[in-house]
């Protein structure tokens, strides 16, 4: 296992501060060799929704690893979200920094923006959430977090949960590429998902979502606004896309000069 991928890991379990994965930089290793080689593709991440969509429509699952991938935010911006930031009408959600009340962005004032929610799907899940399905519970701060349990606000470590049992293929597609016997498979129990080579925590499914983004066209300002991340960061540490899929987003500008 890399270091890349060692220290999500290590995230998810409390041994290193939230954010680290985000900052380490391994020694010696290239600029292109750094985090941004561990993602998921575009089709994985599809099929894990459409199974989530299908089989746990409006479910916690559902709505953390769904706005992970299409909105590309970090799992702190996720965590500091409450239900009224969530704007129905305009379906759009409000990432504030509130540091006095316990949610603390990243990049602090700087990470303030409003993310649009282009996806039906996602759109319908919220709102079936925020109506039907999140318990009415409130955090120590009085305020009600979008993503909820009984206890209250959901915890960075419950989201990086969520994104290894779901990305494990044996989870979403009943396949084990790997050959193990599911029934045996130390990944298929809780304290287990981690542990299965294919699963991925909740960062690099933001530095999936970056890459989804670069290779359908989107400008990098508007990655970069979106996904609250400077270019420059952007090309070291995210842009997954190799030199003939940049070749190739470069020609659909270039036909007819």
């Amino acid at each position: 296992m890399s270091h890349t991928q060692e220290f999500p890991k290590c995230e998810s379990v409390g041994a290193v501060d939230e954010g680290v994965a985000e900052n380490i930089i391994v020694p010696q290793v290239s600029d292109s060799k750094k985090a941004r080689d561990v993602h998921i593709s575009h089709d994985r991440a599809m099929q894990i929704i459409d199974y989530l969509c299908q089989y746990e429509w409006a479910s916690t699952a559902n709505i953390a690893f769904h706005t992970l991938y299409h909105t590309g935010m970090r799992r702190s911006s996720l965590y500091s979200l409450d239900v009224d930031d969530w704007y129905t009408d305009e379906q759009y959600l409000a990432v504030r920094h509130r540091p006095e009340q316990g949610t603390a962005l990243k990049l602090k004032s700087e990470g303030d923006r409003n993310v649009s929610v282009t996806d039906s799907r996602l759109v319908e899940a919220f709102n079936e959430w925020v109506n039907r399905q999140r318990p009415d519970v409130t955090d120590d701060n009085e305020r009600e977090p979008l993503l909820a349990s009984k206890q209250g606000r959901f915890h960075y470590k419950t989201t990086s949960e969520i994104c290894y049992k779901v990305t494990r293929p044996c989870y979403f597609a009943k396949s084990c590429p790997h050959d193990r016997d599911i029934e045996k498979c130390e990944g298929t129990s809780y304290r287990g998902y981690s542990k299965y080579p294919d699963s991925v925590s909740s960062h690099p499914i933001r530095r999936s979502a970056i890459t989804h983004h670069l290779y359908s066209d989107v400008p990098k300002a508007i990655v970069s606004e979106r996904m609250n991340v400077s270019e420059k960061v952007l090309d070291h540490h995210y842009d997954a896309r190799d030199k003939e899929q940049k070749r190739q987003n470069r020609t659909k500008y270039l036909n007819g000069l």
